[in-house]
């Protein structure tokens, strides 16, 4: 697993002793993929580390109020 971490590889294993849902990691591990899951890969470039911080600093002072 760790190597799959390390390739920036997602995983899924599929038969858990025990579980009734299978097990996925590795879905977040580049900064990439937050651009995906987020909506926003700039169309010139990848989305970056830079990216992602802005969008943290952007979240931070601007929090959503709940009703």
């Amino acid at each position: 697993m760790t190597r799959l971490e390390a390739a920036g590889k997602a995983f899924i294993f599929e038969n858990i002793r025990g579980a009734t849902l299978p097990l996925i990691g590795g879905l977040f591990n580049r900064v990439d993929r937050f651009g995906a899951a987020l909506g926003n890969a700039p169309p010139d470039r990848p989305f970056s580390h830079d990216d992602l911080d802005q969008r943290i600093e952007y979240a931070r002072a601007n929090p959503c109020h709940r009703r």
